[in-house]
């Protein structure tokens, strides 16, 4: 319903003066109660109690002579402004700015954030008018003990064309001289973002908290106007609910395959631990104050959740840990090169196995045999070991064996083995036998020697020493 305001332009009599007042005051009332709804207002019959005694009509009578002697001016001042005058006062009391404008409201709350959020789609349903700005005023619940100035401190206000793509809005907290007091009286939260020619744009006001708060009335100013709106089920704002904390503490950049464990904050009511993401186990109980994680065998990473409540206010978060392990295995054990000798039966048999340990957890280790090298006689294979642990470290060995093989051909003696004349009585002809020293193709040789007895031809005597060189 649109109602106008404007200056009578009609003389007054006293009858026409006491209607005016008593019509002007019940209208006050009744607009102060359809506009700002916010605080209940209990009145007992009768609403205005009026008596008028000698002095008070006397003092009616000399209002009423003043009146008349101004209200020509009155009444001109009426006539050329009274277009404006109807413009300016244009108030719409419809629920919804009824023909002109249609509110929307809905409030939404992320225990993860621990923010509410209050989003306002506000559409033209008329003719397209200017939005210039709107707002609403804001009653603090009983018992709230922040102020209005204090919850909005951290807000952030954001307006949409599409409630999808958000830009930043500026919001005002105070009051609106522009629409005082056609549609407003007291402090109101007010949006200065602006609608054009488009038919819906959004608006969106976020908080620090639990809040309720779905405003029971409203306003909006367009071109030289205003109009009053009301919502359903909007109420008075409060924190509702006091998340509580949710933060938790543990290990990161464990080792793959380890059990860790993990706290929550201490006091909460309820506690549940979830794996959400990646590899890895809850070991036992996952509803208690504290939880064991098991991370995959590998190299990765998890994301731990925890929800817990508190005087039924739920609270969530949620960690990624790291799977890691940076230092490759060891080997352990002797891996020096094996001396088989000459013509092994199996050499390939004496190349042996490894072992490693990993600081993280389990090691594999595999292995791979190299061709047998040939250097003559001389043979060798080498086996190489790799050891792998669960993040795909590695390191490597190896273990050589060697070996002589295929030597039929003996050692040859080097030097001078021809008989020794010592003359006549020699006094130590065994000392002038001497040494012997001989080579093989194969490797070493080893020389030993044996002496025969004295033979005697006459006065001629001799004696020799055999030598006998073996290789390997």
């Amino acid at each position: 319903m649109k109602t106008t305001t404007e200056q009578p332009s009609r003389k007054f009599n006293l009858r026409g003066l006491f209607t005016m007042i008593c019509t002007t005051l019940l209208s006050t009332l009744s607009f102060g109660r359809a506009l700002i709804p916010l605080k209940k207002l209990t009145l007992t019959p009768p609403l205005i109690k009026l008596t008028v005694g000698v002095a008070s009509l006397l003092t009616l009578i000399t209002a009423a002579a003043f009146f008349r002697g101004n209200i020509e001016q009155w009444s001109k001042k009426s006539d050329e402004n009274k277009n404006a005058e109807r413009q300016v006062n244009n108030v719409f009391v419809g629920k919804t700015c009824e023909d002109e404008f249609t509110i929307t409201a809905t409030r939404s709350y992320d225990p993860n954030t621990n923010k509410t959020t209050y989003t306002y789609q506000i559409c033209q349903t008329g003719a397209k008018n200017a939005l210039s700005h709107w707002g609403f005023p804001i009653e603090l619940c009983p018992g709230e003990t922040q102020t209005i100035e204090e919850i909005l401190a951290g807000s952030v206000a954001q307006t949409s064309l599409d409630g999808i793509d958000w830009t930043s809005a500026t919001t005002i907290y105070g009051k609106d001289p522009s629409t005082n007091p056609q549609c407003t009286s007291g402090d109101v939260l007010k949006f200065e973002e602006s609608m054009e020619d488009e038919t819906c744009r959004y608006y969106r006001l976020i908080v620090n908290g639990s809040f309720t708060l779905i405003p029971i009335s409203g306003y909006i100013k367009y071109g030289p106007r205003c109009c009053n709106f009301t919502l359903e089920n909007g109420g008075c704002l409060e924190e509702i609910c006091i998340p509580p904390p949710a933060t938790f503490t543990g290990p990161d950049n464990v080792c793959p395959g380890s059990t860790n464990a993990y706290t929550g904050p201490a006091g909460n009511d309820t506690y549940t631990w979830t794996i959400t993401a990646g590899t890895a186990t809850i070991v036992g109980s996952n509803t208690n104050q504290s939880v064991n994680v098991m991370a995959g065998p590998t190299c990765g990473t998890y994301t731990l959740s925890l929800s817990t409540t508190k005087d039924d206010c739920l609270s969530s978060s949620s960690q990624t840990f790291n799977i890691v392990d940076a230092a490759p295995p060891v080997f352990t054990g002797s891996y020096a090169d094996v001396i088989l000798g000459c013509n092994p039966g199996n050499p390939a048999g004496s190349l042996g196995s490894a072992t490693a340990t990993d600081a993280c957890g389990a090691v594999t280790v595999s292995s791979s045999d190299g061709g047998t090298v040939t250097d003559g006689c001389n043979r060798s294979q080498t086996r190489t070991f790799t050891a792998t642990d669960g993040c795909n470290n590695t390191a490597t060995t190896s273990r050589t064996v060697r070996w002589i093989s295929d030597d039929n051909t003996p050692p040859a003696f080097t030097g001078s083995y021809a008989d020794v004349d010592l003359g006549c009585n020699p006094a130590d002809p065994a000392g002038s036998l001497g040494t012997a020293t001989a080579t093989d193709a194969c490797g070493a040789v080893t020389v030993t020697s044996s002496d025969g007895g004295v033979v005697t031809d006459g006065c001629n005597r001799s004696q020799t020493r055999t030598f006998t060189a073996t290789d390997e």
